[in-house]
């Protein structure tokens, strides 16, 4: 059904606004291995059909005061990408690493 308040939404040349994400940051999942990412695209490939690895982010705690911390923590797991999962049109974006999970 459409939005009968769409048609009263503002339109701009220059919007202020170009990307929006919405994510998770949560424990590093030491059991998550480079397979579970494939089985994972393999869900979703048909709407993400494009696959990219980039460099992880890094761990990032905000608290309400306005602080932010970066933690670094050691540990025998070797490390994995962070996944970039892609729409063709690329008007869609699922980031996936050991931490968080970002869908743009």
């Amino acid at each position: 059904m459409p939005d009968e308040n769409a048609s009263n939404l503002p339109e701009f040349e220059n919007p202020p606004v170009i990307e929006v994400v919405c994510g998770v940051l949560f424990e590093p999942l030491q059991a998550m291995l480079a397979s579970h990412l494939g089985l994972l695209w393999e869900r979703v490939r048909g709407e993400y059909p494009l696959c990219q690895e980039v460099a992880p982010l890094t761990p990032v705690i905000e608290g309400f005061g306005g602080e932010v911390a970066a933690l670094l923590k050691f540990t025998d797991v070797p490390p994995l990408p962070r996944v970039w999962l892609l729409r063709h049109d690329e008007t869609g974006l699922i980031q996936i690493q050991r931490d968080r999970f970002l869908h743009n």
